[in-house]
C-alpha cells in the first residue's frame, strides 16, 4: 500500500517555511481470518455465500468474524448460498479518484440482497446504476481477492 501526503513543510536557506509534496510509502502484510478465507474461497467458484450468526441467526454478507447485530463470533455459523440479485438502496458517484487502480468516475453502491440481513456496500466502475435499480451481482473473471472482485450489472435497463 502506498499513500501520498499532499504537503509537507520545509525551511529554505533564509528560514522561510515552504510547502512541498512528499511521498509516504507504507508496506504491510495482512492475514485473512478463517471466515474471510472461506468467503474468498467461495468466490473462486463464483458462489455468493453468507454466514448465519449462530446466536441471533441473522444472515451476514459479506461475512465477518463477529456479528454486527449481537457481536457473537460467527466462525461456528452456518454458511448459506444467497441470490445473485439485489436492489440499490443508496448510490453516489465519485468524480475524484484517490486510488490510481480505481480511476474516477465510479459509484459507491449500497445494495440490499434478498435473504440477507445486511447491506452490501461496494465500489463499482459502472456509473449507470441508480437508486431503486435491480442489479445482478457476479464475481469477475480476473480476481484480486478483495471486495472489488464483486461486480454489479443493471437489470432495470
Amino acid at each position: 500500500m502506498s499513500m501520498k501526503a499532499k504537503t509537507g513543510v520545509k525551511q529554505d536557506k533564509k528560514g522561510v517555511r515552504k510547502k512541498e509534496k512528499m511521498d509516504i510509502r507504507l508496506e504491510y502484510d495482512m492475514k485473512l481470518t478463517e471466515v474471510e478465507n472461506k468467503f474468498f474461497s467461495s468466490l473462486k467458484s463464483k458462489d455468493l455465500k453468507a454466514i448465519r450468526c449462530p446466536k441471533c441467526h441473522k444472515v451476514i454478507f459479506p461475512p465477518t468474524d463477529y456479528c454486527p447485530y449481537c457481536r457473537e463470533k460467527t466462525k461456528s455459523g452456518k454458511w448459506v448460498n444467497i441470490p445473485n440479485i439485489g436492489k440499490v438502496i443508496s448510490q453516489t458517484t465519485i468524480h475524484y479518484s484517490y486510488n490510481p487502480n480505481f480511476p474516477s468516475p465510479y459509484s459507491i453502491l449500497a445494495i440490499k440482497i434478498p435473504k440477507t440481513d445486511s447491506i452490501l456496500i461496494l465500489p463499482s466502475k459502472n456509473t449507470g446504476i441508480y437508486l431503486g435499480d435491480r442489479v445482478r451481482i457476479s464475481v469477475k473473471g480476473k480476481r484480486e481477492f478483495n471486495i472489488t472482485d464483486i461486480e454489479v450489472e443493471n437489470m432495470s435497463s
